[in-house]
């Protein structure tokens, strides 16, 4: 069930770059989070479930190290340390950890952020204007996960679409749940009650 309306503002820089990562852990095993670049705060933000828990601040950001056939980048700092988030308050964790590893969703997305950190890494404005966060259309709609519906709110720029998780009045999260590059994914659209003996599967499929 979908409730979609055109939007013609720009996207917020606060939304916009945000960008799904795959991060692995120690035991080997795969993570979705979401990597946001806070220009506002000057930070490079790691959001778990919509919430910050791990903060890097610009000036410490030195480069990054990209693989453009396996999607995985690297970005380097200059001091071995994060910020850590408890409540509202960020903690410095003195710990080896000089980079943060993960691996982008498409190569679109790698080569965004790359770009962006090249330029914070060598002290450069990020014009925000340069990229199109023209707001195409915007919505509510109901996810049926786990044997109940649940509230998302979606709003689709070029190239990408952003989820947000939504409370019973509509209310969204400040960080997206997820973003979704459109040129890794296919769309899925349920069979129409007028169209059920078809299929709508090609025929090479």
């Amino acid at each position: 069930m979908a409730n979609p309306q055109k939007q013609q503002a720009k996207l917020t820089p606060h939304v916009y770059f945000s960008f799904s990562v795959i991060k692995t852990n120690k035991r080997g095993k795969q993570q979705t989070r979401i990597l946001n670049f806070d220009f506002k705060g000057k930070r490079l933000l790691n959001i778990e479930k919509e919430q910050v828990n791990k903060a890097f601040i610009f000036k410490e950001i030195k480069g990054i190290i990209s693989k453009v056939p396996d999607l995985k980048f690297s970005v380097e700092f200059t001091k071995n340390r994060r910020y850590l988030l408890f409540g509202s308050f960020f903690f410095i964790q003195l710990t080896p950890f000089s980079r943060y590893e993960c691996m982008a969703q498409s190569p679109e997305d790698l080569r965004i952020i790359t770009e962006i950190v090249n330029k914070i890494a060598a002290g450069q404005e990020v014009e925000v204007n340069d990229y199109n966060r023209t707001s195409l259309i915007a919505g509510h709609v109901m996810k049926y996960s786990h044997m109940v519906f649940e509230r998302r709110y979606l709003i689709l720029v070029p190239g990408k679409l952003f989820v947000f998780a939504g409370d019973k009045n509509g209310k969204t999260m400040g960080y997206p749940r997820n973003v979704i590059a459109l040129d890794t994914c296919l769309l899925y659209t349920s069979p129409s009650s007028r169209d059920r003996t078809r299929s709508r599967m090609p025929s090479s499929a």
